[in-house]
């Protein structure tokens, strides 16, 4: 019988000294070769001449209140204070959408559980990444890379850049009138991409640090929200909740199907510890036991916000077209703390950002350590040891990615790919099992949890496609280029002219950003 307080209390400490020897990326001999903090190269930086027997990677600075922060930062997005009304009508009354909120929890619980077995036997920097490319094929692998540069990371860091500089101005300039423009609006979001994408180059323990700053930020707001619905309710203000929890309308298999498309997204964000698992301070006991209470945490915290704001607005003004729910609570429910709403917006947006960019910089450095990337992205900066090629590379797709008027229609055609690199991490627990017995697992879970969680993904994907077909051609769009890359670059390492230049680039770029890699990692 599956224990959770007995598998956790039996976790061991795990050794993460295990390194992936790979070969550069640049493999013609007239490329010139990258520089490393080795004897040979004390003249390239000889202020580090005196560290060069210390292994240049990345230090171990997530301790469990980092994890923590991570993923309660990350869960119960910013998209809740936008569909909890929409979610309650197509679950077919209030009762009914708490229980699909729970049941979406109980799901991501599963998932995360899942990831956290992984990152416990391996302990590697990358995630994702690195549990398809050990136990499954290296395309798909690939493929995380492929999406990580064009979605996951860039895309999406431009949409909660977006997001929070519109509630920014909300809280600036909503009472007084003020238009902002969309100029403005995109100014705005080109700063704070900028602001944080360049704190991952200066310090990766303040980008810990400023997760868990962040994430206290939002369960304070909360407090203050929930605060304002209880006074509501005091004061005999309130909708009339005993009789909305007893209301049940009959809605049809695929509404309900809808609705935990909405509501599971919205608890992800626990995946992205696994890409920290080699830089954490204690593997084997911070990343399960924060993964675990997180996502048993992250349901309650969503039914609490949900009956927050049943408690002040009818289904009907909560389906508002007009207006945000967080809006309009707000305004009903806070009289001057409606600033405090909205800046729970925006520290989720930028909680949300912070640790997109903590994956995808980890996914293209791990990458680049199996030759799947250019060598660059694989390197660090040589004093604060931390990922600044990946980080200005993913930095510079963003802010290119700005000027486009319709990134969020995009990522919502895209939506059914958020649920395939989980599916293939579902199945990477059962292969992984299967091909490498033998290896330690201080955190096991039981065997029906991965094929629960394969099962449950693939039915999300295959609804997403079904509800907007068009949602299949943008995929293929999107993903059909990836196959040719693989092809020419990481298989058959052509054209060499290419691989030349980028050799000299890497060269050049070194000396400018001041980064390398250790000559006993490679």
């Amino acid at each position: 019988m599956y224990n959770l307080k007995e598998n956790i209390a039996a976790l061991t400490p795990w050794s993460r000294d295990a390194s992936t020897s790979t070969a550069s990326l640049v493999t013609t001999d007239k490329a010139p070769p990258p520089i490393c903090l080795s004897n040979n190269n004390q003249k390239e930086f000889p202020e580090e001449s005196k560290n060069q027997e210390e292994n240049l990677r990345p230090p171990l600075v997530f301790g469990l209140s980092h994890c923590f922060g991570i993923i309660l930062g990350s869960v119960v997005s910013s998209n809740i204070f936008f569909s909890v009304g929409g979610v309650q009508a197509l679950s077919g009354g209030l009762g009914p959408a708490l229980l699909v909120w729970f049941c979406s929890g109980t799901i991501n619980f599963i998932g995360a559980q899942c990831y956290a077995e992984l990152s416990a036997a391996m302990g590697e920097i990358g995630g994702e990444f690195v549990f398809i490319h050990r136990t499954l094929n290296p395309m798909p692998a690939f493929m995380q890379i492929w999406m990580s540069l064009l979605l996951g990371t860039t895309m999406v860091s431009v949409a909660l850049a977006l997001l929070s500089s519109e509630y920014v101005m909300r809280v600036a300039f909503s009472e007084y009138g003020h238009e902002v423009s969309d100029t403005t609006l995109r100014l705005i979001a080109a700063l704070q991409i900028s602001a944080v994408f360049s704190l991952h180059c200066i310090s990766t323990a303040w980008v810990a640090r400023f997760q868990v700053i962040l994430t206290i930020l939002k369960f304070l707001c909360i407090a203050v929200i929930v605060a304002a619905a209880i006074r509501i309710i005091c004061i005999g203000e309130a909708t009339d909740l005993l009789f909305e929890l007893q209301q049940m309308r009959a809605v049809g298999a695929m509404d309900v199907f809808t609705a935990f498309s909405i509501t599971t997204p919205i608890f992800l964000g626990w995946e992205k510890l696994s890409f920290v698992a080699g830089e954490a301070k204690n593997l084997s006991r911070d990343i399960p036991l924060s993964m675990s209470v997180s996502t048993v945490i992250s349901p309650l915290v969503a039914i609490i916000i949900h009956l927050s704001f049943a408690a002040v607005l009818t289904e009907h003004e909560m389906n508002s077209p007009n207006s945000p729910i967080i809006v309009l609570f707000a305004h009903r429910a806070m009289g001057p703390l409606v600033p405090v709403a909205l800046l729970l917006v925006i520290v989720q947006a930028l909680s949300s950002l912070n640790t997109g960019i903590i994956a995808g910089t980890r996914t293209l450095y791990a990458g680049a350590r199996v030759s799947f990337a250019p060598e660059f992205w694989a390197m660090l900066h040589v004093r604060r040891l931390t990922f600044v090629p990946a980080t200005v590379t993913l930095m510079i797709i963003s802010l290119l990615m700005l000027p486009f008027k319709k990134i969020h229609k995009l990522l919502f055609i895209l939506g059914g790919l958020s649920w395939f690199p989980p599916l293939l991490v579902g199945a990477a627990v059962i292969a992984h099992r299967w091909k490498f017995p033998e290896v330690h697992r201080p955190f096991k879970v039981p065997t029906a949890f991965p094929f629960i969680f394969v099962t449950f993904c693939l039915f999300q994907t295959i609804v997403s496609f079904i509800q907007l077909p068009l949602a299949i051609v943008a995929c293929l769009i999107l993903l059909l280029p990836a196959f040719p890359l693989f092809l020419f670059l990481v298989k058959l390492r052509r054209p060499r002219t290419l691989f030349k230049a980028v050799g000299k680039a890497t060269r050049f770029l070194q000396r400018l950003l001041l980064v390398a890699h250790d000559l006993k990692e490679r």
